[in-house]
């Protein structure tokens, strides 16, 4: 016997039938598109942050009176002395009885003494950040004279 081989009859597809099935997949793609963008636009509405809800930025000039390490400085804020904190600077800890010092913590220091000791410095509040710390600091970018952002 000879090898039989099966044969499936698919009847050819007109020019027709191909251009219904791509329009109905192209409108629903279409479809999809459309409410993709719409909910964006929606809750973009909905989540967006206006300007009502943003305090305002605050500005103060100060002269440092002390640099305590690389992170934080001692200022004078109307007559008052204030440690601040600088908004995302994180410098290495000198440590106490139970943690050890981290590395580089006195060349933190002595750049931070460079830079700003005995300076006067504009400190600008960020309004999408505390006002304070949780040891009581202001939280603040520092800006010398001259314009630049120490931070």
């Amino acid at each position: 016997m000879a090898d039989r081989v099966r044969r499936v009859y698919m009847p050819s597809l007109s020019k027709k039938h191909l251009l219904r099935g791509r329009v109905i997949r192209i409108c629903i793609l279409l479809a999809i598109f459309s409410f993709v963008l719409f909910s964006l636009h929606y809750f973009a509405d909905i989540f967006s942050i206006k300007p009502s809800h943003v305090s305002p930025t605050t500005s103060q000039l100060s002269t440092v009176q002390k640099v305590i390490d690389g992170d934080t400085i001692e200022v004078l804020v109307d007559g008052k002395k204030e440690r601040v904190r600088l908004i995302g600077i994180d410098a290495p800890e000198f440590g106490d009885e139970e943690h050890p010092a981290e590395c580089f913590a006195q060349e933190a220091l002595s750049e931070a003494k460079e830079l700003l000791d005995g300076k006067i410095i504009r400190l600008v509040s960020d309004p999408t950040q505390d006002n304070r710390d949780k040891y009581e600091r202001l939280l603040r970018y520092v800006f010398l004279e001259d314009g630049t952002n120490v931070n």
